[in-house]
Formats: C-alpha cells, sequence, structure tokens
C-alpha cells in the first residue's frame, strides 16, 4: 500500500511539473532517470552504508562491545563504534580495523 501511494504522489509531481513547464512528461522522466544514474554511481559507496546501517540498528544485528570476525577486513575482536560509513573493531591483538558497514550486513 505504503509503494502505491509513493508511486501516486511522484506520477503526480511529474505530472504537474510537465504541465507548468509546458514539456513533455516523458522528457521529464529521462531526465529525472538520468540524474538519478548519475547520483547513484557518484553515491554509491554512501547509499550502501547508509542502508546497511539502518540494517544493522533496525534489526539490533551488532552492538557496540560484540565480537565479530570478519577475514576480509582483518577484524577480529570487539565493536568500539559504528558510524554511517565505518564500525570500528579492536581486534584480540589490540589492533584497530575499520570494517565498512556493508560488509558486517553481508
Amino acid at each position: 500500500m505504503q509503494a502505491a501511494r509513493i508511486a501516486l504522489i511522484a506520477g503526480t509531481a511529474v505530472l504537474t511539473a510537465a504541465i507548468l513547464t509546458g514539456e513533455s512528461a516523458v522528457l521529464l522522466l529521462g531526465g529525472l532517470g538520468a540524474a538519478a544514474a548519475v547520483l547513484l554511481l557518484v553515491f554509491k559507496d554512501t547509499l550502501q552504508s547508509l542502508a546497511a546501517g539502518v540494517q544493522l540498528v533496525y534489526n539490533d544485528m551488532v552492538r557496540p562491545e560484540d565480537w565479530v570476525e570478519i577475514p576480509q577486513h582483518a577484524a577480529d575482536g570487539s565493536v568500539q563504534e559504528i558510524t554511517l560509513h565505518t564500525a570500528k573493531v579492536q581486534n584480540w591483538d589490540n589492533t584497530v580495523s575499520m570494517v565498512p558497514t556493508f560488509a558486517m550486513v553481508s
């Protein structure tokens, strides 16, 4: 139901913009699609990390002081801090590894 509501609002916004500017709605959608593609390429890591961070917090997957093992990022220790892009892991030998949040979800 929420997806249908969002689609209806987006369609109404595009049609309103098309009427106000006198341009074709198809032309506006093409421009929006091209702009979205560029933004997704530029902000790929940020968007991926944001989604992973929300997923980590919402599903209560990892908390500070939890023990994690992520061999791909040389992390084997307790989580110290979780930020938008990274999680700081203090390894068993007191070294610190910075792990991308999307790596913790996968």
